[in-house]
């Protein structure tokens, strides 16, 4: 378990900020640490919080992109002359076998 003495410790030798991420369970670092100046601290709570509002955040570009391929599908159709294509070849198949 990482204590607050230990980090207080750690800390007299650097000052540089420093970020504790407890994987653990149980959780492996004592209640304090958070609060030693310079220290941020984050748990699997954190993790999954954060996995979340990334997931949600990629859902609504997903819906944003499928409006744009429907667009540029609709425009390059359009450029392509796919829907005249597509009524010739219609009318070429109700022609009577020669």
């Amino acid at each position: 378990m990482l204590t607050v003495a230990a980090l207080r410790a750690a800390r007299e030798v650097s000052d540089r900020p420093l970020l504790v991420i407890d994987a653990a369970m149980p959780r492996s670092i004592e209640d304090g640490i958070a609060a030693i100046g310079g220290v941020g601290v984050l748990d699997l709570d954190d993790i999954r919080k954060f996995a979340e509002l990334q997931m949600e955040a990629r859902r609504i570009e997903i819906e944003s992109v499928e409006v744009i391929i429907a667009r540029s599908s609709s425009d390059t159709a359009r450029t392509l002359g796919v829907g005249r294509w597509r009524r010739s070849s219609r009318s070429y198949e109700q022609r009577p076998n020669c």
